[in-house]
């Protein structure tokens, strides 16, 4: 699925479903990982591909093909251009635990020509070792669970 935008949308290889992007919308328990694409190649992306591996087991308590996800980047990626900004995302869609691999492709991302200001704001994410969507209270549930715990 593309837009005018020049968004293109994959879930698992395929054009995303409703069901699938609602299940997405409606689960903020997800992490993921964002790339810049220049000819068809990313810097890093062998770290980027275990740190979702890694995630995927933390955060989900799923396995995670790096293969498979370098095969799905590759397949989005094939279908836009060789450049572009590419975020692959690692969510459960349903109780089978099995994560689905949402992989966007956005034209590509360039530096500002000007230099930026910034400013610090007090902040600290919770499980910030992982990139995640915000709200964490399904982490802890899971993880809880995971520990013979019923409840947090």
């Amino acid at each position: 699925m593309t837009d005018q935008a020049g968004l293109h949308v994959e879930i698992n290889g395929r054009p995303p479903t409703p069901e699938l992007l609602q299940a997405m919308a409606l689960n903020s328990y997800w992490h993921f990982t964002a790339m810049q694409v220049r000819g068809g190649r990313v810097r890093g992306l062998g770290l980027h591909l275990a740190r979702l591996t890694a995630a995927t087991r933390e955060l989900l308590g799923a396995d995670l093909d790096g293969d498979e996800v370098r095969r799905l980047i590759r397949l989005a990626q094939s279908r836009t251009s060789p450049d572009g900004s590419v975020r692959t995302h690692v969510f459960l869609p349903d109780a089978a635990r099995r994560p689905a691999v949402m992989v966007t492709v956005r034209p590509p991302g360039e530096m500002p020509p000007e230099a930026q200001a910034l400013t610090a704001v007090p902040y600290q994410r919770p499980v910030a070792h992982l990139k995640h969507s915000g709200g964490f209270q399904g982490y802890f549930r899971q993880r809880a669970e995971r520990e013979g715990f019923d409840e947090i």
